[in-house]
């Protein structure tokens, strides 16, 4: 009904009554106009019917009482009248175009085209019908025909800049930005503190990367209009994208101050807080949004990890736990609690997770994040298990069965390890993480060397800067005996996992091969400090010492 409303009042023009209507109904009309203005609206309608009464053929008292009912909400009644008008006069422009408004708030958009079309046959220079119209042709998708529409409106109004930004909006979205700048261009001249248009414009220049040229423009905006809010915000883009996080926030705490209750502003210096650090402030900004709106899933999982990064992780798992299990977002969460429990308490993240079973929450991914904490305790035939179900559940998803995979290689199943890996295979035959398996297990066993090979650069297409992947192909080199190439690929290996023991060792052992024995300790002493198994420490050691007796 505010639609109907809205058109109404746009819609009122200076000559409602056309030449048509006799004398005395004539005066009944404008008594009635009086009548309405002194704010005395049935005496007025009233007044109108009488004056229909006296004169039943005018097609313009027909269409003063629709206009009458449609400010009263009376849609039926409105449609009624002002159709009557038509069938006396088909050429009623203002009966046209309250009709087809009519028909456009129910919905009927090719109805309300044909009125809005017959509407400016009949009074071309009517801006109002060319306006709607084109926006029914933007809502049906016919871009071409509501640009068409609002060049006609242009050939007789050539300085409206509601219609040249209208225009350089749909040109941007086309695409066409040449055309929308020069649009905005326009109005600009017309009036250069016009702010859709500079704030419209400044986008178009991020879109094509001349953020400097954006920026001048949205301080423009703030010259004339310091408290916009869509300026202080695009501002704060370009600075995020630049990661300059201090003068992102302070443009959008500017925006705070004046509009306290903007929640997505709100999420945004939250995320920023977190960003830099203040997780305080962090956990203050979520906690404001989770007050206003409880279930807000988002704001709870970045309060959660605000809490996480402080430090308080018992209270990042009790926010986590709040997550709606059937939210886009449970997942994440899942997954983070998973991790928390896995870096601190195995035993209690099972607790956890299995209690989320028992609630009846059995999603593939709490049976995938439980199978990875018994994994953690090295209990692998429960991990198996849970992993199993999942897969029966799920299907073969490559992820599940990858790490079906790794937990038959920990409990020392090698065989069936790679078996599952060639299933993975089956499914995609480029999966990144079972080829390198696949290759650097027949690498290590000093077995078909070639295949090893081949496998591990079809990995590295996909995954090109893995470290793991790149010392796998450095050890297939190394087994092949070409020293030279395994030292390039494990030193590049090195420089992106610089924290590894594996790699270090496998450097330690490229350098001894080459008699460099200082390199040599050097990377075994490193993968020594990193490394946490004790048998591989007493291998490394016995490398150290045999390495300090050679040199």
């Amino acid at each position: 009904m505010r639609k109907i409303l809205c058109f109404v009042f746009l819609s009122l023009i200076p000559s409602l009554v056309l030449a048509e209507p006799t004398a005395e109904s004539m005066y009944l009309f404008l008594r009635s106009r009086f009548e309405e203005k002194a704010a005395r609206p049935e005496v007025a309608l009233s007044l109108l019917k009488e004056a229909e009464v006296l004169d039943p053929t005018s097609s313009s008292i027909k269409t003063y009482l629709g206009l009458f009912y449609l400010k009263k909400g009376e849609l039926e009644k409105a449609k009624a009248y002002i159709q009557g008008a038509l069938e006396l006069d088909g050429k009623n422009d203002l009966a046209l175009f309250l009709l087809a408004g009519i028909h456009s708030s129910e919905g009927d958009l090719e109805t309300a085209i044909r009125l809005y079309e017959r509407c400016i046959e009949v009074r071309p220079e009517r801006k109002d019908a060319h306006l709607y119209l084109a926006s029914l042709y933007l809502a049906k998708g016919e871009a071409d025909k509501a640009i068409k529409t609002y060049e006609s409106l242009l050939s007789f109004d050539e300085g409206n800049v509601i219609v040249l930004f209208y225009l350089g909006r749909i040109y941007a979205e086309r695409k066409q930005y040449d055309k929308a700048r020069e649009c905005y261009g326009q109005i600009l001249q017309i009036d250069p503190t016009f702010e859709p248009a500079l704030i419209d414009l400044g986008l178009l220049y991020e879109i094509e990367g001349e953020e400097d040229k954006a920026f001048d423009l949205y301080r423009k905006v703030l010259e004339s209009n310091p408290e916009s809010r869509e300026a202080k915000t695009r501002m704060a883009n370009i600075f995020l994208r630049k990661k300059d996080y201090g003068n992102a926030l302070r443009q959008l705490e500017d925006v705070l101050k004046r509009e306290k209750d903007d929640l997505s502003i709100r999420e945004k210096v939250g995320l920023l807080h977190l960003e830099m650090g203040r997780f305080d402030d962090a956990i203050v900004d979520f906690s404001l949004i989770l007050s206003k709106e409880p279930k807000n899933d988002i704001a709870r999982f970045y309060l959660a990890h605000a809490l996480r990064e402080k430090g308080e992780t018992q209270r990042a798992i009790e926010e986590l736990l709040k997550v709606d299990p059937g939210s886009d977002i449970f997942k994440d969460a899942l997954r983070v609690m998973a991790f928390i429990f896995l870096r601190s308490d195995a035993d209690e993240g099972i607790r956890v997770f299995q209690g989320l079973m028992e609630k009846g929450i059995a999603h593939v991914e709490v049976l995938r994040y439980l199978s990875m904490l018994f994994e953690e305790k090295k209990e692998y035939a429960k991990a198996l298990e849970l992993l199993e179900e999942a897969i029966k559940r799920e299907g073969k998803d490559p992820d599940l069965l990858y790490q079906l995979g790794v937990v038959y290689e920990k409990k020392g199943e090698t065989d069936m390890a790679l078996r599952v890996m060639e299933e993975i295979l089956s499914v995609d035959p480029d999966h990144p993480d079972a080829l390198n398996f696949i290759g650097y297990t027949l690498a290590e066993a000093g077995k078909d060397l070639d295949r090893a090979e081949d496998m591990i650069v079809r990995a590295l297409k996909r995954k090109p800067d893995s470290g793991y992947i790149v010392d796998s192909l450095g050890w297939v080199y190394y087994r092949k005996g070409d020293l030279k190439a395994a030292l390039e690929q494990i030193t590049r290996a090195h420089e992106l996992l610089p924290e590894d023991p594996t790699i270090s060792l496998h450097l330690g052992q490229i350098y001894e091969d080459l008699g460099d024995w200082e390199k040599a300790l050097q990377s075994y002493r490193e993968a020594l400090s990193l490394e946490k198994d004790e048998k591989k420490r007493r291998e490394i050691e016995e490398r150290i010492e045999r390495v300090e007796k050679e040199r």
